[in-house]
């Protein structure tokens, strides 16, 4: 590795992410494997993601979604998460900080009545990141698709990133984790194009 690229790969990540690269190789098994999801990620898929400047689309059909995205994907994401989750929830904003520490990535809070969350994360883009972002804006009721809201489009036409498309199958048959689930632990498929 050059010289350069050691040095604008050091500002993009804290410094102490390196060290704990195989303790999230271990975590990311383990973790997929316990909640038996298994993921594709197509070759293009993972040279933009892993390049930078991406941003990561997905169905969301379980409140495990972003988690499971985070645990796969191939390089640190930012998330756009919403307040609900990432700054009232106690618990959920414990994980999600944990999960940041450990270098899985950033959380974004995402508000729906203002614009600050679509805007850092443009800001991430355009330091280089990959970003994810469930352009539904909620947990399908039922797992269907449902209507995609304008914040993909608005992000990736002002910053010039590429969207990268996911999908998972079988998370919206958990009782646990989705709304109308009929299965404890269903298998789940990830795959991105």
């Amino acid at each position: 590795m050059t010289q350069e690229a050691t040095s604008s790969s050091a500002g993009k990540h804290p410094p102490h992410w390196r060290y704990l690269a195989p303790l999230r190789t271990l975590i990311s098994a383990a973790m997929t494997l316990t909640l038996r999801a298994r993921a594709h990620i197509a070759s293009p898929a993972r040279e933009r993601l892993v390049s930078g400047r991406a941003i990561l689309t997905s169905n969301h059909v379980s409140l495990l979604d972003g988690v499971l995205l985070v645990l796969v994907s191939p390089t640190p994401l930012a998330v756009g998460v919403d307040t609900d989750w990432s700054v009232k929830c106690a618990w959920a904003a414990r994980g999600m900080s944990l999960l940041c520490w450990l270098g899985y990535g950033w959380v974004v809070p995402l508000d729906s009545t203002t614009p600050q969350g679509l805007r850092k994360l443009a800001r991430h883009l355009n330091a280089g990141r990959s970003v994810l972002i469930f352009p539904e804006g909620g947990i399908s009721p039922d797992g269907s698709p449902q209507p995609e809201k304008p914040g993909v489009v608005w992000l990736a036409a002002r910053t010039g990133a590429e969207v990268v498309a996911a999908r998972i199958e079988g998370a919206a048959r958990s009782r646990i984790f989705a709304k109308s689930g009929d299965h404890w632990w269903p298998r789940i498929k990830i795959t991105m194009s």
